[in-house]
């Protein structure tokens, strides 16, 4: 199998497009939003922090099971694309958009499929969330979600994890603050 192309500031939408083409859906309605792209392109930030960080996070919510966690793995190989970029700018986007500011309990779930390039950046960026997920002795809670998901990330999950019985129940309702997975 070849060598997945580098990624670089002109080519991460199409390829994260290609790496996740079941969440095309909330790509299309991040490109069509005016505030978050530009002549139906998406910011890279937004691409990643709006879409790909939230995907991750619900999918970290999850309990474990297979489909999850091969959407895991498949997400986190992709945060490894983006930290091993030859381009600063898209090793900025996995640093900035994925990893930095997350709270102890994300690191916590995200360790299993973080890679040592993962681990390398997350301690570097991982603020005080990496240091607090690897000095816990026991499973930390999750917090209740604090952002709305605009795009419909959630039912591209559901679409993905359907015959393993997922439904919108299942992830954390993003309207309700207090809801937990």
């Amino acid at each position: 199998m070849a060598e997945p192309e580098a990624l670089t500031t002109l080519n991460v939408r199409e390829q994260w497009q290609a790496a996740f083409p079941h969440l095309q859906p909330a790509y299309d309605q991040l490109a069509a939003d005016e505030v978050f792209s530009e002549n139906g392109i998406p910011g890279l930030y937004f691409l990643v922090e709006m879409l790909f960080a939230h995907y991750i996070e619900l999918l970290l919510r999850l309990p474990m099971s297979h489909g999850r966690d091969a959407a895991l793995h498949a997400a986190f190989t992709f945060v490894d694309r983006l930290l091993t970029s030859p381009d600063d700018s898209v090793i900025g986007l996995g640093q900035i958009g994925i990893i930095e500011g997350r709270e102890p309990w994300w690191f916590q779930r995200a360790f299993p499929f973080g890679s040592p390039i993962f681990n390398k950046h997350a301690r570097r960026v991982g603020d005080l969330g990496w240091e607090a997920a690897t000095k816990a002795l026991s499973i930390l809670p999750v917090p209740p979600v604090d952002y709305h998901d605009l795009f419909g990330i959630r039912e591209c999950i559901v679409q993905l994890l359907h015959a393993e019985g997922v439904t919108l129940a299942h992830l954390p309702d993003p309207s309700d603050r207090t809801s937990r997975a």
